[in-house]
């Protein structure tokens, strides 16, 4: 029982852990991988052709990293925020709620 004390509390962490998740995606959908799109790639080398294309891609792959741990915080977070909610209506002695 004294384990669940904390949930709550560790619950908003996690759900504030996912918010700075999310906002590193747009950060790189914004400020990187938009610009990218601007890219003239005719102009270019063919070595900075396949550079650019390269860059892209880790890009689209950290924002999809950023993506999947916003989704796992947020989904943690949630749960142990519902935790934190049972136990004060645990020690309350009022019902769970369903």
């Amino acid at each position: 029982m004294k384990r669940l004390k904390y949930a709550g509390r560790l619950g908003v962490i996690c759900m504030i852990t996912a918010a700075v998740f999310v906002l590193a995606f747009l950060g790189l959908e914004f400020l990187v991988i938009d610009p990218m799109f601007v890219v003239d790639y005719p102009e270019l080398l063919d070595w900075e052709a396949l550079e650019a294309k390269h860059a892209y891609q880790r890009v689209v792959t950290d924002a999809l990293v950023n993506t999947m741990f916003a989704g796992v915080f947020m989904t943690l977070g949630l749960v142990m925020w519902r935790l934190g909610i049972a136990y004060g209506e645990l020690r309350a002695g009022k019902p769970l709620t369903p």
